[in-house]
């Protein structure tokens, strides 16, 4: 088992790896774009080629009247979470241009709750030699 923060571990922290599989289910929404590139190139140090990553989180829903309602509810959210424990995001990042840019393709996205959660499946893409 590995206890480290996870802007912070380098690959070689990572005894097992290379890994095959990432799983974040609400993690990715408790920091900014440039905190998650961080994390991703991390990840990709530590990760197979062609390795899958899963992930869940909040969104906010693209139709109306869902949408009104889905920024008040993750408005709320981040407001309950940091005033309970100190989480400084305050809204919601935009993680799929972080992860495409890093070499990450999303392969298949589900909506839930009208689109409030939601869950993907990204494929790394291995890098050119």
């Amino acid at each position: 088992m590995l206890h480290a923060d996870a802007l912070e571990c380098e690959p070689a922290g990572f005894p097992d790896a290379p890994f095959d599989l990432v799983v974040s289910h609400f993690f990715l929404d408790c920091f900014n774009e440039a905190e998650i590139a961080s994390l991703v190139a991390h990840v990709n140090g530590a990760v197979e080629k062609t390795a899958l990553w899963i992930v869940s989180d909040f969104a906010i829903p693209q139709r109306n009247p869902a949408r009104l309602l889905g920024r008040w509810i993750v408005r709320e959210l981040y407001l309950g979470f940091g005033l309970l424990t100190g989480l400084r995001a305050r809204r919601l990042p935009d993680h799929a241009s972080v992860m495409s840019e890093a070499g990450w393709m999303l392969e298949d996205r589900r909506e839930l709750l009208w689109g409030l959660l939601l869950s993907e499946r990204w494929r790394r893409i291995a890098p050119s030699l």
